[in-house]
């Protein structure tokens, strides 16, 4: 995704075998994705038929976060047109011992524990 040739070539051919050892269509649509930016920037085209396999692969792509790495590292530079994945919103995190955590005196607590004799 950084364009550093070097480390996709020398990256590539340990993570696809993985990849394809185990069967996780994401990963393999997410892999798919990297080659054929690569392949690009060798210097190879893209066929309608790559353009229609990257836009079922992104569709397979598990989660929103690597749809939105894709949809903006790579869709882009591919000339792909993908549906933005939708914007995250922030959930709070609301749990009753959470506000304990958060009054706690921390720093006091932690120099009480330093200056202990059995420490």
């Amino acid at each position: 995704m950084q364009e550093q040739i070097i480390n996709f070539e020398r990256l590539y051919e340990p993570t696809s075998n993985l990849t394809t050892a185990f069967p996780n269509d994401s990963k393999k649509a997410l892999l798919f994705w990297l080659k054929t930016r690569f392949d690009q920037l060798e210097g190879k085209y893209l066929t309608p038929s790559i353009e229609h396999r990257l836009k079922v692969a992104y569709s397979q792509l598990e989660d929103d976060k690597i749809r939105k790495l894709v949809y903006e590292n790579l869709a882009s530079k591919l000339g792909i047109d993908v549906e933005k994945p939708p914007a995250r919103t922030p959930q709070s995190f609301n749990s009753p011992w959470f506000k304990e955590v958060q009054d706690c005196k921390w720093k006091t607590l932690i120099a009480e524990y330093q200056h202990s004799p059995t420490n």
